[in-house]
């Protein structure tokens, strides 16, 4: 098996598909999806691996309707992993895969479909022959349940009811409206961050939000922060007015009364 080197071919065929109709962009991202797809699942399998460590490199381009060649390096891990992925499509049961395998593959399938061709996924050692079509789906399970979220709201969609809303976090995630009644009403808090409630879908493996709708707006405020304190301390002060020293009194309550012992 050491004098063994996997070799992998991917050959797109289609009467839209050729080396010089298809543009140069296109190509250097369908050859970094398939580096990621298999480097990332390689490094989830092999603890002792980086992505870093692991290349999958263009070792040449068939001629006739688009062929890419590829050489994988290191090849004694990547064997089981050819296999993985190879299942994985056959089966359209990607759970084993990582989500940047995952997401690679969606963009395989994206190039699919914009060239209107098919993907053949060859591997000689071990022997695999898989194809990639433009109706494969590629999805993670997801699991489901209420919440609440916030976030800014950055637009209110106008033909069915839909609000892009900024999350704290950072991610943009375009949501759908429970009624139009609650759009007009989320139009009037347009980029200001509101808090919604809702159901909610995320990935089971990154715990990412995938989907949510919008059913109820609730009671919060954006408040700037110092506003935010003295509204606090004006609620608590009541509790606190008959303590002599209330940072010993805190204390006390986190660590014990140390004169008890």
């Amino acid at each position: 098996m050491d004098n063994e080197w996997p070799i992998i071919e991917i050959r797109f065929t289609g009467e839209h598909i050729a080396p010089g109709r298809v543009r140069s962009s296109d190509i250097a991202d369908l050859i970094i999806s398939v580096e990621e797809m298999i480097a990332s699942t390689v490094a989830q399998d092999n603890v002792e691996l980086k992505k870093k460590d692991i290349a999958v490199g263009l070792a040449g381009i068939r001629s006739g309707s688009l062929g890419l060649v590829f050489v994988p390096y290191p090849p004694q891990p990547i064997f089981e992993t050819l296999n993985k992925i190879a299942y994985s499509i056959g089966s359209k049961d990607f759970t084993v895969l990582p989500e940047d395998a995952q997401d690679a593959i969606r963009k395989i399938v994206g190039f699919v479909k914009k060239y209107r061709t098919s993907a053949d996924f060859f591997v000689n050692i071990p022997n695999i022959s898989v194809r990639i079509t433009d109706d494969l789906i590629v999805s993670s399970p997801r699991i489901s349940g209420v919440t609440v979220i916030y976030g800014q709201v950055l637009r209110i969609g106008n033909k069915k009811p839909t609000c892009r809303i900024k999350l704290l976090n950072e991610q943009i995630i375009t949501c759908e409206i429970e009624s139009k009644e609650l759009a007009q009403r989320l139009a009037q808090r347009l980029y200001r961050v509101v808090g919604l409630s809702g159901r909610a879908e995320w990935n089971a493996q990154t715990l990412k939000l995938e989907d949510f709708q919008i059913q109820g707006i609730t009671g919060y405020q954006d408040t700037p922060v110092d506003q935010a304190l003295k509204e606090l301390a004006e609620v608590m002060a009541p509790y606190y007015k008959d303590i002599e020293d209330p940072d010993r009194f805190v204390e006390e309550l986190r660590y014990g009364d140390g004169d008890s012992e």
